[in-house]
């Protein structure tokens, strides 16, 4: 089918799947209303567009794309689990423990039991004493996958299989971003969609911004930050907010993080960074 190019997102109660062949003219869009509808809406992308290329003459077989994918994927067998990952659970450090790995997830340390094939599993004790946004992952299965250059680890329930995290490589935190570690306060609230509780932190040695979006869900909000420039730094991960920027600001002389148009100014000015580094 040629260059394919396409785009698929879930969000509270809806899925969504694009997927366009521009030097075919042709593209297929499929949109769901329900839980769980992920995988369905690309099955069902994929299948229609593949009719539509099978009833016309003379193209190329659409699964020329997916034996690429299949041919560039790594086998989990042959990538290494550990390190810290960015996902939609916040920042998980999976680290080597007795000859075992563990994932360190919210300052709690949970035993990975191995399965077949490359695939790891939270140990059945601890899934109770997950936190209540975290349940979900006592279901799932684990692995490592290398796509397009990135290490990434892939869940899977059932028949589905969805990535939901990146590898965040180990990198120094620059001194100017040190000293912004702290408390802050949202300086233009809004009240229809709240943002409390926004701080800079240290989080196994990754600069991460966490705060709480309380009409969404009541746990804390937490991403990895990758410092580009003195003023700038970029969400690690994959997925909805990932590649966004934190600015620091200049506002009459006073310093001012903005994010997402909330902006933001630190409590504690003055407080030494270590320290307060050391409190989170």
């Amino acid at each position: 089918g040629g260059r394919v190019v396409r785009h698929g997102g879930t969000t509270l109660c809806f899925s969504g799947e694009l997927i366009m062949l521009p030097e075919k003219g042709l593209g297929v869009a499929v949109l769901a209303n329900g839980d769980g509808s992920r995988s369905i809406v690309s099955r069902l992308a994929e299948e229609i567009l593949s009719r539509v290329l099978d009833a016309v003459p003379t193209l190329r077989s659409a699964d020329l794309f997916l034996d690429r994918i299949e041919r560039d994927m790594v086998r989990p067998e042959t990538a290494a689990i550990a390190g810290n990952y960015a996902t939609d659970f916040g920042m998980i450090s999976i680290r080597p423990k007795d000859a075992k790995l563990c994932a360190c997830i919210v300052d709690e340390t949970f035993d990975l039991i191995p399965y077949p094939n490359g695939w790891f599993g939270i140990g059945r004790d601890d899934v109770a004493a997950l936190p209540p946004a975290l349940r979900p992952m006592g279901e799932m299965r684990f692995h490592t996958e290398e796509i397009d250059g990135r290490e990434v680890v892939v869940a899977e329930k059932g028949e589905r299989k969805v990535v939901i995290g990146e590898k965040v490589p180990p990198a120094p935190v620059p001194q100017v971003w040190l000293e912004r570690v702290g408390r802050y306060e949202v300086l233009n609230p809004d009240e229809s969609f709240p943002v409390t509780e926004p701080q800079l932190k240290l989080s196994n040695g990754h600069l991460c911004m966490s705060y709480r979006m309380p009409a969404l869900s009541s746990k804390i909000i937490q991403v990895p930050l990758k410092p580009v420039s003195d003023t700038e730094a970029i969400i690690l991960g994959l997925g909805r907010t990932r590649g966004e920027t934190l600015r620091a600001l200049d506002v009459d002389g006073e310093e001012r993080l903005r994010y997402s148009g909330f902006v933001g100014r630190r409590l504690d000015v003055g407080a030494p960074a270590a320290a307060t580094a050391g409190q989170n």
